[in-house]
């Protein structure tokens, strides 16, 4: 094992901060000391970690002095604000955010996927947005046999996604509806208990949301297919965890639904649940909690000649966020990455 880190966790009371402290102690992240970061108001609280609980510090820039690693869990604004300190005094950044994904100056990188790219950080490295790495684990091994064109995605996404002001607000509409109370509404435009809401995000270019957005961005920039053409439709469930994508892959060549399902159940961070027969199928409640992207309902699109579709489910706070900041923690310090000279001058001004 390579050397003890200081870590620093920006969010460590949010979902994902603490899904993430969790991984780091059960995977015996080497971590020599972690500092737990968040808001102001905050600072004073305690958060588990593993048989500990850590003191919440409040975030300021001079935080990150004697850091090597910081891992951001927190909104855009924050990472927006704090990222260029972190990287100025020397500390190597693992963000999960969109607030520099698609600055030139970041590497953007799925775990497992693209190992061989993490020598090239330039200090910053950012997951693609949680839809899009689930997604991104199922689409790898059929690009890489068959070349994928075109997709058709469209992605159901759980509240936890607004984080924990989203699971309580379905949990509060629930249980006023159940009780003859009037619902009220200030995370979610509409109720969201027992409906399902036709945008998750704030509209942005030709009426596309920021969620569309990131997966029309985050998958042919993954895989390095400027001209793959897409479309999306992201939409709000009332579902607590774990993404649900119904997706149609149209290919150079043609793949049955027979060597899709062989192809897939060998590829790495995927695990194939598709016995209709038996009514094995994957869903939200299925992939909670776990490490896998599970993929099933694989069959030929009778439309289209070289085309399949697939049903995607993965729980979005672990295998879509926290399990990919944490393997890409262990890799760079399981690599010597850390270590690796990289010029700090790049951030001193902030382009994103």
């Amino acid at each position: 094992m390579a050397k003890t880190v200081r870590v620093g966790l920006v969010g460590a009371t949010g979902l994902l901060g603490r899904e993430l402290l969790n991984l780091l102690a059960d995977k015996r992240f080497p971590a020599q000391e972690v500092r737990a970061f968040a808001s102001e108001r905050s600072a004073g609280d305690l958060v588990s970690y593993g048989d500990t609980e850590l003191e919440v510090t409040a975030l300021t820039e001079e935080g990150f002095a004697d850091c090597d690693l910081a891992f951001f869990c927190a909104p855009d604004e924050v990472a927006k604000g704090f990222i260029p300190a972190a990287l100025k005094a020397g500390c190597v950044v693992v963000d999960s955010s969109r607030a520099f994904r698609r600055d030139p100056r970041s590497l953007v990188i799925v775990p497992g996927l693209q190992d061989e790219a993490m020598s090239l950080h330039r200090g910053l490295l950012v997951l693609p947005a949680s839809q899009s790495l689930v997604l991104l684990y199922a689409l790898w091994p059929l690009h890489e046999e068959a070349t994928i064109t075109r997709l058709v995605v469209t992605s159901l996404m759980p509240v936890s996604c607004a984080g924990q002001k989203g699971v309580q607000e379905l949990e509060k509409q629930v249980s006023d509806l159940l009780n003859m109370r009037e619902v009220t509404c200030k995370t979610f435009s509409e109720q969201i208990a027992f409906n399902l809401l036709p945008a998750t995000s704030a509209f942005g270019r030709d009426e596309y949301s920021l969620d569309e957005e990131d997966l029309h961005y985050d998958i042919p920039h993954v895989l390095d297919a400027p001209d793959l053409a897409i479309t999306s439709s992201c939409l709000q469930m009332p579902v607590f965890f774990g993404h649900a994508l119904s997706v149609n892959v149209e290919m150079e060549k043609k793949m049955s639904a027979k060597n899709a399902r062989a192809l897939l159940s060998q590829s790495f961070g995927v695990q194939v649940l598709d016995n209709p027969a038996q009514e094995i199928l994957p869903s939200p409640v299925d992939c909670t909690s776990q490490d896998e992207v599970f993929v099933g309902r694989i069959r030929e699109d009778r439309s289209r000649e070289s085309a399949l579709n697939l049903w995607i489910c993965a729980d979005n706070l672990r295998r879509g966020s926290a399990l990919s900041l944490c393997q890409l923690g262990l890799d760079l310090v399981q690599g010597g990455y850390l270590e690796k000279n990289w010029d700090r001058g790049i951030w001193e001004k902030n382009h994103a």
